[in-house]
């Protein structure tokens, strides 16, 4: 399978990507407000390479390795905005609506925008990998910051 050579544009957001995740951390931190234990991982390591590893691995095999390359497929690669497909945005969605099983409604919506990120960059790269290496650090600020939540 031929894989994209990644733009100058695709390298900053990339960039950008990374950089915000700890915003939106400290943006979850305030708004949830939990007490912080830095040492929370080491107290509770099975649960947090559970949130951390396991989790994210999971849904990126299902959602970016399986979910979104079908769409991808059913809707003729039909791009919205900068190598943002349709097939990405239904994939985000129900992403995004899967974590109201367990998760509050602000919660589950704050995932929307990391999802696009995931499904753009395996659009972008052509594998899931990269998707989940994004995912875990994500996870990992997201938890540790939040102590697990």
């Amino acid at each position: 399978k031929k894989r994209l050579k990644l733009t100058r544009i695709d390298r900053g957001i990339i960039g950008a990507a990374i950089v915000l995740a700890p915003v939106f951390w400290v943006l979850a931190y305030l708004y949830w407000q939990p007490s912080f234990n830095p040492a929370w991982p080491l107290s509770d390591a099975k649960r947090f390479l559970f949130l951390v590893l396991i989790i994210p691995v999971i849904e990126e095999l299902c959602f970016r390795g399986v979910i979104q390359p079908y769409l991808m497929r059913k809707t003729t690669k039909r791009y919205l905005f900068h190598h943002v497909s349709l097939a990405n945005l239904a994939t985000s969605a129900l992403f995004a609506a899967l974590h109201l099983v367990k998760h509050p409604l602000a919660w589950s919506a704050a995932t929307f925008i990391p999802s696009l990120i995931f499904g753009w960059l395996r659009e972008r790269t052509g594998r899931t990998w990269p998707a989940v290496a994004m995912h875990v650090y994500y996870n990992f600020g997201f938890f540790y910051l939040l102590s697990g939540f």
